[in-house]
């Protein structure tokens, strides 16, 4: 059974996406049907990703490259991921009191862990840990950095997709080094996304939390002080725009609001782990089971800040991987 990989890396651009690969070699298949882009659509899309962030984009090339992936086809999935796919992941966050924050996250859409890996991205003095898959830069699932910042990232499912905007995927993968949330909105707010997204932030060394839309030219960031869930639709009061609700993103929403509304005042991190592993049927759910879903929860991330404890629960090994935010301590089954 494979079991999760864990790796570190340092680097940048074209040399980081080749080093990131070696991880997955005969493990993806490549032979991916090839993507014809319509021309002027390749064009814009290239244009405004070189404009805003080269260095990703060369990142990106060497991914593929190293695959053996016709560029065009692996950049039309980044691109287009979280507007052609289905919904998927969940997040909890509980500001338990002053001193302590608990967050969860599920992170749905694999049944195996062949195109995922636990990376430690190094630059310079700081450190990244992502929680990567192989055709989606870093930042887009969940992670945590040196600076005491712990992100977590849902789709938002857009009605269209702005070709004069930068793909969401290279937007998150600007902020995976940031110190505050101040940091993440200068970087973001300003830059127009084709589609959106929900992302989530933990500082720990406020102990404050976030919820940050991004649609479109629209960035609606709100800070969390009780209990908080987010799925794959918009649901900011002071929102710009509205979202599709595909699928099942409402039910998972509330069915974790339900949840969260019966938590005693002491929560603590086997409450909201408990919430994220909630199933009781195909109609009523958080949790999404291997062989019973078409994008299962593959693993659930859980971090406390008061302990600075993070656990990570993969389901399809049945590993547990405990982190002391610094490094990873131990791997044990459950």
């Amino acid at each position: 059974m494979e079991k999760i990989k864990i790796k570190e890396l340092t680097g940048s651009g074209y040399s980081l996406g080749l080093d990131f690969v070696e991880i997955f070699k005969d493990k993806i298949d490549k032979k991916e049907k090839e993507i014809i882009w319509n021309q002027p659509e390749l064009e814009r899309v290239l244009n405004n990703i070189n404009k805003q962030y080269p260095e990703y984009l060369q990142e990106m090339y060497g991914r593929a490259d190293g695959l053996g992936i016709d560029r065009e086809t692996f950049l039309f999935n980044i691109c287009y991921s979280g507007f052609k796919r289905n919904e998927a992941c969940t997040d909890i966050i509980v500001k338990v009191n002053e001193n302590e924050i608990i967050s969860g996250h599920n992170e749905d859409g694999l049944e195996t862990l062949d195109e995922m890996a636990l990376i430690k991205y190094k630059k310079e003095n700081m450190f990244y840990f992502d929680f990567s898959a192989y055709n989606s830069p870093q930042g887009t699932t969940f992670g945590w950095n040196s600076n005491g910042i712990v992100i977590s990232v849902n789709t938002i499912h857009t009605f269209e997709y702005h070709q004069q905007g930068v793909p969401a995927w290279f937007i998150l993968r600007d902020i995976i080094f940031c110190s505050s949330i101040e940091e993440i909105k200068n970087k973001i707010e300003n830059i127009h996304c084709a589609t959106g997204f929900s992302l989530n932030v933990i500082d720990k060394n406020t102990n404050k939390a976030y919820s940050v839309e991004k649609i479109y030219d629209s960035t609606d960031i709100l800070e969390i002080t009780d209990r908080y869930a987010h799925t794959n639709h918009i649901i900011h009061e002071n929102a710009k725009y509205h979202s599709n609700i595909l699928g099942c993103t409402a039910i998972r929403l509330k069915n974790a609001n339900e949840k969260l509304k019966m938590l005693k005042d002491k929560c603590d991190r086997e409450d909201i782990k408990n919430i994220l592993q909630f199933y009781k049927d195909s109609s009523e759910f958080i949790y999404r089971p291997i062989g019973k879903d078409q994008y299962p929860t593959i693993a659930t991330f859980i971090f406390d800040s008061k302990t600075n404890e993070i656990n990570i629960y993969s389901y399809y090994d049945k590993s547990l991987v405990k982190s002391n935010f610094y490094e990873i301590k131990e791997i044990l089954e459950f």
